[in-house]
């Protein structure tokens, strides 16, 4: 059984969970992004709490020693939306030079209400993966993975201006219209 429920974007997601019954999908329908190459990680400063509930980022050289970890240039960017098992549910490339400053789009499997029919498919976790060179021309990657806890109530899940390695979450907002879409699935 599924319940879609629609909200007015100053409200909160549905108060109705039961612990181990219920999965809410309560994170953004679209994200924008800015890089910024002055940042690194670990740590990440996404706040972990009740929507979050946990963070892993690495930048890290690919195929060739160094300690520039910072990029000139974004090569390519991975997005991968995880499912309630870690199965890809959505995978979206970016391509092209991207530089510090710019900015990018990602819209989630939430933003379409018929792409999700099973609790299972509800997202669990956004991973990305930045592919960048240095100013000596070596492959850096940046690689973080933000899990939900899915817990119902519980909007915005990430806030404008935090960030993981070089991408700092800059707004969020759901492109179905005005209110914010929330799944609640109830499991049996």
């Amino acid at each position: 059984l599924c319940f879609v429920a629609l909200w007015p974007s100053t409200l909160h997601c549905a108060q109705a969970q039961e612990i181990g019954d219920d999965v809410c999908g309560c994170s953004p329908g679209t994200f924008t992004f800015t890089l910024d190459f002055s940042r690194s990680c670990p740590p990440t400063d996404i706040q972990k709490g009740t929507g979050v509930e946990k963070t892993s980022c690495l930048v890290s050289p690919f195929g060739a020693p160094t300690d520039n970890l910072s990029p000139i240039v974004v090569e390519g960017i991975s997005i991968l939306e995880l499912d309630q098992v870690n199965s890809v549910i959505v995978e979206e490339r970016i391509d092209g030079s991207l530089l510090s400053g710019d900015t990018f789009t990602y819209t989630s499997i939430l933003a379409d209400s018929n792409s999700i029919t099973t609790a299972r498919q509800v997202p669990k976790a956004l991973q990305m993966t930045l592919n960048g060179r240095n100013s000596e021309g070596v492959v850096l990657l940046n690689v973080f993975i933000i899990t939900y806890s899915n817990q119902c109530g519980i909007f915005p899940v990430i806030q404008n201006g935090e960030s993981a390695g070089w991408v700092v979450f800059v707004s969020f907002f759901n492109v179905i219209a005005l209110p914010v879409l929330v799944f609640l699935v109830r499991i049996f």
